[in-house]
């Protein structure tokens, strides 16, 4: 798997920058990439920066005050993914956490 990581994270990266696309896409877009990075681990940590400023960019968008109910109900689901994606990449990384504390 982590031979095609490289392909799938460009393209889940790409996802999350083009602003043509819907919400409910990104969303799918951050629970996969968290799951990626649980299936590759270490293997991740070439594609953490980028990966983590695309959902830095999708906590700035989620803490938009929302004008109806349909945009906060938008901006919860958002939120949800965010803090999915987060939590993947945190136990996804962890073994190289545990061998190296400083290369994250």
């Amino acid at each position: 798997m982590s031979n095609y990581a490289a392909n799938f994270i460009g393209g889940l990266n790409t996802v999350l920058r083009n602003q043509a696309l819907s919400i409910e896409t990104k969303l799918h877009a951050m629970i996969a990439m968290g799951d990626l990075c649980l299936a590759i681990e270490e293997h991740f940590q070439p594609h953490l920066g980028e990966s983590m400023d695309c959902l830095f960019m999708a906590c700035e968008i989620s803490l938009q005050v929302p004008q109806n109910l349909e945009e906060e109900e938008t901006n919860n689901k958002l939120r949800d993914a965010i803090i999915d994606a987060f939590i993947s990449i945190i136990h996804g990384m962890q073994p190289l956490a545990e061998r190296d504390p400083m290369l994250l």
